[in-house]
């Protein structure tokens, strides 16, 4: 079963000063190719987020979740985090979900042009097993309805992150997110599904949650 990594960088402060390095790309670049250094390697992609061209979004799979606990999950001497905190200077964010297929390689869509990201967030307080049965099923039914009358969507993917995340808008403040991840030929495609009959029909399934989310576009890179 793959883990998918998630890490969210703010461009404005992109990476440390290194006066060989004359533009903010040159920086990128330099990172991306350290991270292609790492061994075992990854599978991953760099891309920038449609909504705010500021935020940077790497998402990368293990190759071999098995070889991997969560409190250790090494990729050779140095891990992609450690790989990352060696160029950046601030904090960032990390999602980690596994899931129960690959979205890089041959029938990945992990590098379309445009990716979907959703997160819903529930009260950790009072998630149970029946909750959790609940959000799947909605979504899965959501799915059913939505889905055929897409065009340009290269594939889907939804699970649970393995941490719990922080939220304001949430009883005790700490969340349960359910994450949803879907691959689009374009911006264009996905502005034009929600659009549809059949979107309309669908996405009350998914408002009767009444949880806060947070959905955001990657545009690739690299």
């Amino acid at each position: 079963m793959p883990l998918l990594e998630i890490i969210q960088l703010d461009a404005n402060s992109i990476l440390r000063e290194d006066a060989s390095l004359s533009s903010p790309n040159e920086k990128i670049q330099k990172l991306v190719r350290a991270i292609e250094q790492v061994n075992p390697s990854v599978d991953f992609v760099l891309g920038t987020h449609h909504q705010d061209k500021n935020a940077i979004q790497i998402t990368f799979e293990h190759r071999d979740n098995s070889k991997f606990t969560t409190s250790e999950r090494v990729l050779g001497p140095v891990s992609v985090s450690e790989t990352i905190a060696g160029f950046y200077d601030a904090p960032f964010r990390i999602f980690r979900v596994n899931l129960d297929h690959s979205v890089f390689g041959p029938t990945g869509f992990a590098t379309a042009n445009a990716v979907e990201f959703v997160l819903s967030y529930f009260p950790t307080s009072s998630f149970n097993a029946e909750l959790q049965k609940k959000i799947e099923d909605d979504f899965i039914r959501f799915d059913e309805i939505y889905s055929p009358a897409t065009t340009g969507d290269q594939g889907l993917v939804y699970g649970w992150l393995e941490e719990e995340q922080p939220h304001e808008d949430v009883d005790g403040g700490s969340a349960t997110c359910f994450f949803v991840m879907r691959g689009w030929n374009s911006m264009d495609s996905f502005e034009a599904s929600i659009k549809t009959e059949a979107f309309k029909e669908a996405i009350p399934l998914l408002f009767g949650w009444n949880a806060p989310f947070k959905m955001w576009h990657v545009e690739r890179q690299s």
